[in-house]
């Protein structure tokens, strides 16, 4: 148990610059990390589409968050 307890103490003493950090700015990459989520599922379906310009639309439609009834 002990030497579990040394384990993370090692992990946080290496990245306390990064913890520190991120309480003073507390920004993360997370959006941008679902929005590449997104485009690999895409990119992963892409093997139907005919040509770039359907992936490009697809790759619209999905990431804009359009949804496919049209607006009355």
């Amino acid at each position: 148990m002990l030497k579990t307890f040394s384990y993370v103490a090692a992990m946080i003493d290496s990245r306390l610059e990064d913890i520190v950090s991120y309480f003073r700015h507390p920004f993360t990459n997370g959006s941008q990390e679902g929005m590449n989520a997104t485009l690999m599922s895409i990119i992963c379906h892409a093997r139907d589409y005919r040509s770039k310009a359907n992936f490009r639309m697809a790759a619209l439609f999905f990431m804009g968050r359009l949804d496919s009834l049209p607006r009355i």
